[in-house]
């Protein structure tokens, strides 16, 4: 366990300057980057799990996008077309890991289950391919209701991993 430590000096041994943007964010924990934290490495590489997988979900369907570690949600997410896509640590309204899609505008039917748009546990989808195929269905749902055309291109892994054609 890494004990009396800080935000700052995890940061200095990556090589990273750490702190809020100044007047982005007004919600937080109220942690400073020099408050002492202790980290639990069991715990500490679960939740690294949960970003590594994220991020290679992310990647395999943007690869043209950088997706950010948002410090006020503590999740790895992008946006595209009206759409964010993330894998979160857990919150207040799913207490475990959990990938979403989440529209700006909100839609409606079986897919989206939560307030924000839809969610499904890192448990559930399995890992990388099972978290890549839930993303690409939101997407491919998100862009339709909207009326514009997905493609055939953006199938393929869905149905790779869900048996379709």
């Amino acid at each position: 366990m890494l004990e009396r430590t800080t935000c700052s000096a995890l940061g200095a041994g990556l090589g990273l300057t750490v702190g809020a943007p100044t007047g982005l964010y007004q919600d937080g924990s109220g942690t400073t980057a020099d408050t002492a934290i202790e980290v639990d490495p069991s715990a500490a590489r679960r939740l690294a799990h949960c970003f590594a997988l994220g991020d290679a979900a992310l990647a395999g369907l943007f690869p043209d996008a950088d997706p950010v570690i948002w410090p006020e949600h503590f999740d790895i997410a992008l946006g595209a077309d009206e759409v964010n896509y993330g894998v979160s640590l857990g919150d207040a309204f799913e207490p475990e890991p959990y990938a979403y899609v989440g529209p700006h505008t909100p839609r409606q039917g079986g897919f989206w289950n939560a307030p924000f748009g839809a969610t499904r546990t890192i448990r559930e989808l399995g890992g990388v391919l099972g978290i890549t195929a839930f993303l690409e269905q939101g997407r491919r749902l998100a862009v339709d209701a909207r009326g514009l055309d997905t493609g055939p291109e953006r199938w393929t892994l869905l149905q790779f991993v869900s048996g379709g054609g």
